[in-house]
């Protein structure tokens, strides 16, 4: 898993559609614009992705998993934030890939 960390405004979402591009991978993105959004990103710069899901389809599995090659998720924090209901993150941890 890579993780991409960079400030706002530092191109981690062009990174993440690049990445989603190369490796037939779904994007997850917090809503449905945001999805939209991403979708016009990429092809603007070239990039074929499927159309993004969101945070609910993701959490929620409304997606078909067979056909899925991997997952690349844009605001992870948010993400956590969103699963977490309101109520705050105070740390996560990340287990290290060797």
């Amino acid at each position: 898993m890579q993780i991409i960390y960079k400030p706002r405004q530092s191109g981690k979402t062009t990174k993440l559609i690049e990445i989603a591009s190369c490796e037939g991978c779904h994007m997850v993105c917090r809503n449905k614009r945001e999805a939209e959004r991403v979708f016009l990103v990429a092809k603007k710069l070239g990039f074929d992705i499927p159309f993004p899901l969101t945070f609910h389809e993701f959490i929620n599995g409304l997606f078909f998993g067979v056909t899925i090659k991997g997952f690349v998720i844009d605001d992870v924090d948010l993400l956590v934030k969103y699963i977490a209901r309101g109520v705050p993150v105070k740390a996560i941890s990340i287990n290290k890939e060797e």
